[in-house]
């Protein structure tokens, strides 16, 4: 282990290939040639000269900076692990560098926490492996992960796992905070819809058909993780026949929407605004039918989806299954 001040003149002096004097530090004068170098054996610190001219870089106390052999450099530690390495107590690291566009990158770590960023209005950060870009954090401040321009505050572009859950669906609608699969999923945390947003799941076939007075099981969601809050829950009611055809939402098996009706061979969407209050891990929301039995009349489902009222609380879904 070296100090650095502990270097030769001479081979300081080869290193540089200039001028390199020693003396007290009142005594250095002003540097005559670039790389120019004084040693102040007084103050121990070493001036050099990058102009020429001034003493623009000066490296201070012989505790404080060492060289290794291997060419290592410690700050504040005399056993440098790397090319760099800084130990120091009570002390705020700051790493800038200054872009040929004139904004600064900045990496900084103080009794606070950890900076890492620019001061540039247009460009990126991106996180990258096998120099690839994993995840982009646009000037916006929008986060992508797998993408390198976010269209949203978190943009995901492939599976994630939240706990013991994987969502593998494709993403095929993320319109005003909507979160849409293309087929059953499991899905973490809904915020707030408008009216007009919908989370469709894959529950579009026709169901069954009912021909009793008697309700039936025809359509049924069930969350992994609960629900809670006001849904617009709409459905589309299918007749056959020469009567009437009912039906209406439930929850864990008991109605909570009103009734409702479609005459003949004829089919309508049904929407209803329902607070289905807080439904427990594994609770279902379904859709039962009848029908009054007149000229053979039959009852079916099909579209069973769910609509986030936008004056409702966060939605918490998850591990949705229909049958």
């Amino acid at each position: 282990m070296t100090s650095l001040w502990s270097i030769s003149d001479q081979i300081l002096a080869s290193k540089l290939n200039k001028s390199f004097n020693t003396g007290l530090d009142a005594n250095k004068g002003t540097p005559t040639a670039i790389g120019e170098a004084y040693l102040a054996t007084d103050t121990k610190k070493i001036y050099f000269s990058t102009d020429g001219s001034t003493w623009d870089m000066i490296l201070y106390d012989d505790d404080a900076v060492y060289i290794d052999s291997s060419g290592n450099v410690g700050i504040g530690t005399t056993n440098p692990q790397g090319k760099l390495h800084i130990s120091w107590p009570d002390a705020n690291y700051i790493f800038t560098s200054d872009s040929t566009s004139g904004y600064t990158s900045t990496f900084m770590m103080d009794d606070i926490g950890l900076k890492i960023g620019h001061g540039s209005v247009i460009r990126d950060i991106e996180f990258q492996t096998s120099s690839l870009t994993r995840m982009t954090i646009s000037q916006g401040g929008n986060v992508g992960i797998g993408l390198t321009n976010p269209a949203g505050l978190l943009d995901v572009n492939s599976k994630f796992v939240v706990g013991a859950s994987s969502i593998t669906g494709t993403l095929v609608n993320a319109a005003n905070g909507l979160i849409s699969f293309d087929s059953n999923r499991d899905i973490p945390h809904l915020r707030p819809k408008a009216a007009s947003a919908n989370l469709r799941h894959s529950h579009d076939s026709l169901s069954s058909a009912v021909s009793t007075s008697t309700y039936e099981l025809l359509k049924t969601m069930t969350f992994t993780y609960g629900i809670r809050g006001t849904l617009r829950i709409a459905f589309r009611l299918v007749g056959s026949g020469g009567g009437t055809s009912y039906a209406r939402v439930y929850k864990n098996g008991s109605p909570i929407g009103t009734v409702q009706t479609q005459n003949g061979s004829t089919s309508s969407t049904k929407t209803e605004d329902i607070n289905v209050g807080s439904l427990s891990s594994g609770g279902t929301l379904e859709v039962w039918g009848s029908s009054d039995e007149f000229g053979g009349q039959t009852t079916a489902v099909q579209e069973f989806r769910i609509y986030y009222d936008n004056a409702a609380d966060t939605v918490l879904v998850g591990g949705v299954t229909t049958s």
